[in-house]
């Protein structure tokens, strides 16, 4: 479990710049050695589009040049495609696993528990996407049409806190 703050940023650090510079190479994102490495990529598009969601890849660019990475935007335009589509769903899966590896054992009368061998909770939550993304992650659509959309499914084991 994340004990505090610290922990966390420690965690987020390391996911933003060591473990996305190895998701970039293994997903071959990153082949050679680049001013826009794996990890800048990452840390503009999450941090960039966390703060304005609406972020134009001139916003983007403008980051990367405060983060000491200048690139113009038909650069980092060029970088969006499939390579990037796995790349980020490599490091969301990382993260994913991060945070269920840190998940605090939940709480619970342990006699009641004890009777079964497993106790478990489901949830999940759709996270939409941009229409770009539609052929990597295909959505329900509904009255809409076809849309981009990711399905994270969650499932807590009581008895352990996995």
């Amino acid at each position: 479990m994340l004990a505090n703050l610290s922990d966390l940023a420690t965690t987020l650090q390391t996911l933003f710049t060591r473990d996305a510079q190895e998701l970039a190479t293994a997903t071959q994102f990153v082949r050679r050695v680049r001013k826009l490495s794996g990890a800048a990529f990452a840390q503009i598009t999450v941090f960039g589009w966390l703060h304005n969601p609406n972020a134009s890849l001139a916003d983007l660019t403008e980051l990367a040049a405060q983060r000491g990475v200048p690139v113009c935007p038909s650069a980092l335009d060029q970088r969006f495609g499939p390579a990037a589509a796995v790349f980020l769903q490599a490091l969301l899966a990382q993260a994913l696993s991060l945070a269920s590896s840190h998940a605090a054992p939940v709480n619970t009368t342990a006699d009641t528990l004890a009777r079964f061998t497993g106790v478990y909770v489901d949830d999940s939550t759709t996270l939409r996407l941009p229409a770009a993304l539609a052929c990597f992650f295909p959505g329900t659509g509904g009255s809409t049409g076809p849309t981009a959309a990711l399905k994270i499914p969650l499932r807590l084991e009581l008895r352990c806190g996995s």
